[in-house]
């Protein structure tokens, strides 16, 4: 099973394990129990079980909504070995475990650094799990207590042996339990990446696909028709950057070695070219934002002690290079997970960048002065973003959405609500109008335009009865007249709108019939970005390219693994 969709091992047409259609419910994350008679997955912020045949994969029962607290869902829930209890990444960015009827739910974690990818071991008596970008926490269920086991200064979703004595991480790295000894695993490149272990616990599976994944950069016009692909098979990590002029792209992709840098993409035509930060700073730089207008670039250095220097520096996107020193302008930042685009943001005139540092929000200045905290409350903040004014802030707490204006000065809040009710919604469900005078939010298949000092709906658009559901991706366009989104067209004409497939549209903040962008395209797609003339929609393309021939799956025992590893070292 993959998110919602069953495979059967017969060759026959997959399918969906909880049908949209007839039940209203967008499943993802599903996972099997070790029985195969149940299956978890979510559902919005609710924790799903539903009973299934071990013979058809088919449900057999209703589900059940087992919890309904405010989840996150960046890992799939996780069975215990008896299929008893579910572990989940939840509230407050802890781990949490409840038994598969609702029962006895339990917070594990209580610490103000996000764990995620909690795995019970083979014999259900530990609980491993990532700690913040850095290590592996271990807990034991029978005592009630934590150690951090080791620390491997990146973020890990550990994956045991079936004997329960090694764990894998994600990484190129197999961890001694005993020891704590950890072996590099580097296959040659015709065999993959490590995929499972063996039904029959004795060897390691590698599995090197016949497709490549790529999560691209596709451009189509914001009035309709279809759409062009600047780069073939380009590598992109996030929403594209423009230039002032619209006429060059900036995105975040991975060089020849596969190293995470920053891609100027020229959009009249011609070759992609990377921004050089070569010799600019002692360590390795990890590009990950570039301002508007493409003037500055901000870049990360890990620390031995697995946190992280943040730094600036001056770059001319047309000719590729930098334009100065790279300046510090945060020392030690604590990350606590979550995307780069979702913790930090870099203002429209390249001034200022808002992070969100062990919970709170801080203020770094590009000029190098010394960073200002912003707020300090047991609350912690999940996403923050500046407003094209520079002077205010649009962030999310456990409370829901808010802004705030003038940050380190005499800051105001500013709830945002409807109805008289704070607005809770998707990162990716908001968006504030150029002006700042009103916002526009997705909730229930609806879009609603509020206006800032008010708490009623000023326009509603009724998705549903234009059938489109499972809508995302809210960005209003540069002159404050429409917006663009992504959905689903529920129709009957498969044809035209495949199922299942996510569809981009633009409407007037007025109302009508939305426009539907790049129809030549079904791939799913992410991250819009409206062009600074608003001519243009860009959007990342999720889609699987064959490559080769075929795929391969290949076997190797792990005792001979592990001894030759042991020679090697």
């Amino acid at each position: 099973m993959c998110e919602n969709t069953v495979v059967p091992m017969d060759g026959t047409a997959p399918f969906e394990l909880i049908d949209y259609d007839s039940t209203g419910i967008q499943a993802t994350r599903g996972t099997w129990a070790p029985d195969g008679t149940k299956a978890a997955f979510f559902s919005g912020d609710a924790l799903c079980v539903v009973p299934v045949s071990p013979e058809t994969g088919h449900t057999s029962g209703p589900f059940k909504k087992i919890n309904e607290a405010k989840l996150r869902w960046m890992s799939n829930p996780g069975w215990s070995p008896d299929g008893k209890k579910l572990t989940y990444y939840g509230p407050g960015l802890d781990i949490w475990t409840i038994d598969a009827d609702g029962s006895d739910l339990a917070q594990i974690t209580k610490t103000d650094i996000r764990e995620h990818g909690p795995a019970w071991s083979p014999d259900g008596k530990t609980i491993a799990y990532g700690i913040g970008n850095r290590s592996i926490g271990l807990y034991s269920v029978e005592e009630g207590s934590h150690r951090e086991f080791a620390d491997i200064g990146d973020r890990c979703f550990p994956d045991w042996s079936p004997d329960g004595k090694w764990l894998h991480c994600g990484l190129p790295k197999l961890y001694n339990l005993n020891d704590k000894s950890s072996f590099e695993i580097t296959p040659p490149e015709r065999i993959g990446s490590f995929f499972s272990w063996s039904s029959e616990k004795t060897k390691m599976l590698f599995f090197r696909s016949s497709y490549f994944y790529n999560s691209g950069l596709k451009i189509a016009s914001s009035a309709g028709g279809p759409s062009f692909e600047p780069v073939h098979l380009l590598t992109n990590w996030g929403a594209g950057i423009w230039s002032d002029n619209s006429k060059l792209m900036a995105v975040q992709g991975e060089d020849e070695k596969g190293d995470i840098s920053i891609r100027i993409v020229p959009l009249s035509g011609g070759e992609s070219y990377l921004i050089n930060l070569d010799n600019l700073v002692d360590g390795k730089p990890f590009p990950f934002k570039i301002s508007s207008g493409l003037k500055k670039l901000l870049f990360k250095v890990d620390r031995d002690d697995g946190k992280e220097d943040l730094y600036v520096v001056a770059v001319s996107a047309e000719d590729a290079r930098t334009t100065g020193p790279a300046v510090k302008i945060f020392n030690g930042w604590q990350r606590q997970g979550g995307a780069f685009n979702i913790i930090s943001s870099l203002s429209a005139d390249g001034e200022k960048v808002a992070l969100i540092h062990e919970g709170d929000i801080w203020i770094a200045f590009t000029n190098g002065n010394d960073p200002i905290r912003v707020t300090n409350t047991p609350e912690k903040e999940g996403y923050i973003r500046w407003l094209p004014d520079g002077n205010t802030l649009l962030i999310a707490t456990s409370s829901g959405w808010d802004l705030l204006e003038n940050p380190g000065q005499q800051g105001k809040i500013i709830n945002l609500l409807d109805e008289g009710k704070k607005i809770e919604c998707r990162w990716s469900n908001i968006d504030v109008s150029p002006d700042n005078s009103q916002f526009a939010v997705l909730s229930d298949e609806h879009i609603k335009i509020i206006p800032l000092y008010e708490t009623k709906s000023s326009h509603i658009l009724n998705l549903s009865e234009l059938k489109l559901s499972q809508c995302s991706n809210l960005k209003w366009s540069p002159n404050g007249e429409n917006l663009a989104f992504r959905c689903t067209k529920k129709t009957d004409d498969p044809i035209a709108f495949p199922e299942g497939k996510n569809q981009i549209y633009n409407i007037s903040v007025h109302g009508g019939q939305p426009v539907r962008i790049a129809p030549d395209d079904n791939d799913p797609k992410e991250e819009l970005s409206w062009s600074p003339d608003g001519k243009w929609i860009s959007y990342s393309p999720q889609k699987s390219v064959k490559v080769r021939p075929e795929s391969t799956l290949w076997e190797a025992d792990f005792e001979e693994v592990k001894e030759k590893l042991l020679q090697m070292e």
